[in-house]
């Protein structure tokens, strides 16, 4: 049976929960995806300091392309986060790191010169930091504000399940195939989240809910194309007058759902 998307009426009968995974196509490519970025996201991942241990390279230097790769990759995440709210192309600025990523680590295994390495390092650090806010701005636009917090546990689930059968298949390409092995492995995570990002259909993200935006609208879009529901919902915001105190962006929505977590209800 072939994936599709769920329309309004069957979300609305769902009622709190998102739909079941198998019904979804755009949620299902979002588990899917979330499953191959554990390995995409982040290139050679640990195995780069064993490889260039080999090469030469002493633990002060691979403890130092570490640390500044991960203090340039701190420093890029707000500008980050604010390119992901600013733009609606959520999808592409995953595929883009995605690739970049992969093609950096590619170049590394092949010529992994001191210049090369941290230019590819650095890079990977930069990039890095944009999947991170894309990953859950995405997240937010498909399903919401008030499924995001259910959502984002599904995705950690499926991003875990990817740690677990990443570092499984690294040792055994690795034993089998050697470094080619490594580079069929990489070529083939990437390619998988890749496919899984088109998978998403994006007449399904509602890029203002990805902001915080016309809550009030969120979800899966319920009653939508009711007149009942029509006549009653409140107009939405006109976001272009408001003020800029008056926008709240994603960040809002990641503080809430953290503060959901932290403070549960006895009601």
């Amino acid at each position: 049976m072939a994936l599709s998307d769920t329309s309004p009426s069957t979300a609305t009968s769902m009622g709190k929960r998102p739909p079941r995974i198998v019904s979804d196509r755009s949620l299902a490519a979002l588990a899917v995806l979330n499953f191959f970025l554990a390995d995409a996201r982040d290139g050679l991942g640990p195995f780069l300091d064993a490889f260039l241990a080999t090469r030469g390279w002493s633990s002060f230097e691979l403890g130092l392309m570490a640390t500044v790769g991960g203090l340039i990759g701190l420093a890029a995440t707000p500008l980050c986060g604010a390119l992901v709210d600013g733009t609606s192309w959520k999808r592409a600025l995953i595929a883009g790191p995605v690739l970049l990523v992969t093609v950096a680590a590619l170049i590394t295994l092949v010529s992994p010169e001191p210049v090369i390495v941290w230019a590819g390092q650095i890079g990977t650090a930069v990039v890095g930091a944009v999947i991170g806010p894309a990953l859950a701005g995405l997240t937010l636009g498909l399903v919401g504000e008030r499924l995001f917090s259910q959502q984002i546990a599904r995705n950690e689930f499926w991003n875990h399940g990817g740690n677990f059968a990443s570092l499984f298949a690294v040792f055994v390409a690795v034993s089998l195939f050697g470094q080619a092995g490594m580079v069929w492995l990489m070529i083939v995570t990437a390619l998988g989240a890749l496919a899984a990002i088109a998978m998403i259909d994006p007449a399904r993200i509602d890029h203002r809910i990805a902001r915080g935006l016309d809550a009030s609208n969120d979800g899966m879009r319920e009653g939508q194309g009711s007149p009942e529901a029509e006549r009653h919902s409140p107009a939405p915001a006109n976001v272009e007058a408001a003020s800029p105190a008056e926008r709240p962006s994603g960040l809002d929505v990641l503080l809430k759902a953290a503060a959901s977590f932290s403070s549960p209800s006895f009601s």
